[in-house]
């Protein structure tokens, strides 16, 4: 039986299709980002590059495979963790402060033979983990809804406090398939920041699906992260569901591709995934937003309505994405650009390194990594005995965003010669004077809106680890 499609344009008009209609298909050549994912995901005509963000996390000295674990598993070096901390930090602070989340911590063992874990557990049976502990099996989770659901079964909620939304950043675990564990794509282990809506009825876990598919398309352009719109919608709900996406896609202004689910196999009845397109041409899912129409009476969820009974909720399901792909997107996107590879300002580990050119500048080199320092900017004198040139290659190596050098015209001046790579090419450095003033002024201004995190040790390069 031949897959059922819709795509819907821009402006929200729907056509149905099937795989045997190539001028549909070859009509998305007109949007690569839509052609390269219908051709990766729904033609399994997945390119077999090596992504390669893989040898960057290494080259980088960001993250690497934990032999000593199982597949799957990664290590964070110190500038690696840097990045996921900011990563967790940035989208935290939108879902507490404009989600209006409630946070939560829950464990990641849960015990098998519970009826309401059991059953939801079996949607996922081949890629669960168990333990055995005695005479008892128990799940490592694979999202966090095994306590929060357990959680809002002992809370009292009013109807006219509805949707709550539940917000927690969990590590995860999933079997996936050994072949399928390629460096960040894919892993066993992974740490997925979950919002849960818990809503009054259908119409209004339709409009918190409109609300958070909204929040994370501009989550993800904030990212610079592009990504291809995809539905799935279950054939019960095909027609209400294919409208509904048209209205999303005329509001954002964004295509859709649609596909119809022949029966409902899970607890949604209606999904959608923001698939990114990585360096390779393969895709990549990063944020999902789901009509849950079954947990809340698979787990006994009830809130109190206004006439004294109790209601179920519909419950919304979302997340950004597991924040080991958006690590990897991050670095997988700076390879898609024509400009040098960098990560944004934000998130680069080091955001300015210091080269003072001779002996004679190293105390002002300090004293400049110490400003920066002070004014919350992650800054570095390199220190190191390599020669000057080496040290200018070592910082583009690293895709370091600012580097400042300090020598006997820029001391004798009370200026810096600082190099900005987001405005320079293969062939030519772009290099400004600016004055400490006014550097610390646009590192201000390019970091605006973004979560900041202090330098990690000391302010010498030589003394940082290397791994």
């Amino acid at each position: 039986m031949n897959k059922a499609y819709y795509f819907i344009d821009e402006a929200g008009n729907a056509k149905a299709f099937g795989l045997e209609d190539t001028d549909v298909i070859e009509g998305f050549k007109d949007r690569p980002d839509y052609y390269k994912y219908f051709l990766s995901e729904e033609m399994k005509n997945a390119t077999h590059q090596t992504p390669p963000h893989i040898s960057a996390l290494t080259r980088l000295q960001l993250a690497s495979l934990e032999p000593a674990s199982d597949v799957g598993n990664y290590r964070y070096y110190p500038f690696g963790a840097m990045i996921k901390g900011l990563l967790e930090d940035y989208i935290r602070d939108v879902v507490i402060r404009e989600f209006g989340a409630y946070e939560i911590v829950t464990p990641i063992l849960y015990d098998y033979s519970l009826p309401d874990i059991h059953e939801q557990a079996k949607e996922f049976r081949q890629k669960d983990y168990h333990l055995r502990v005695g005479n008892r099996t128990f799940l490592l989770r694979f999202a966090s809804d095994f306590g929060l659901f357990r959680m809002m079964k002992d809370a009292s909620v009013r109807e006219d406090a509805l949707p709550v939304r539940m917000y927690e950043i969990s590590n995860s675990f999933r079997l996936e398939r050994r072949s399928e564990c390629v460096g960040m794509r894919r892993l066993r282990s992974f740490t997925m920041p979950d919002v849960h809506s818990f809503c009054r009825d259908h119409e209004q876990g339709k409009e918190e699906f409109r609300y958070l598919t909204k929040k994370y398309h501009e989550l993800l352009s904030n990212l610079g992260l592009p990504y291809a719109l995809v539905a799935r919608i279950t054939k019960p709900f095909e027609k209400e569901g294919v409208e509904f996406m048209s209205s999303i896609a005329s509001e954002l202004k964004k295509p859709v591709i649609a596909e119809v689910i022949p029966a409902m196999r899970y607890y949604w009845e209606i999904k959608d995934e923001f698939q990114f397109i990585d360096s390779t041409g393969n895709n990549l899912q990063l944020s999902t937003v789901q009509l849950d129409v079954k947990n809340s009476e698979r787990y006994g969820l009830t809130y109190a309505k206004k006439d004294g009974t109790r209601g179920n909720y519909v419950i919304v399901h979302s997340s950004l994405g597991a924040i080991e792909r958006l690590f990897s997107s991050m670095i997988e996107q700076a390879f898609k650009s024509n400009k040098l590879p960098m990560l944004p300002l934000w998130l680069s580990p080091i955001q300015v390194r210091v080269i003072p050119v001779s002996q004679e500048n190293y105390d002002r080199a300090t004293e400049v990594a110490a400003k920066l320092r002070d004014n919350g900017f992650r800054a570095y004198v390199d220190d190191s005995e390599s020669s000057f040139n080496k040290k200018i290659r070592e910082a583009a190596t690293h895709w370091t965003p600012y580097t400042v050098v300090i020598g006997k015209k820029e001391q004798e001046q009370g200026v810096l010669s600082v190099t900005i790579r987001a405005l320079s090419t293969l062939d030519r450095a772009f290099v400004k004077t600016m004055k400490l003033e006014e550097l610390i002024r646009a590192l201000e201004e390019e970091s605006r809106g973004f979560p900041k995190r202090q330098a990690e040790g000391p302010a010498r390069l030589s003394l940082v680890p290397k791994f």
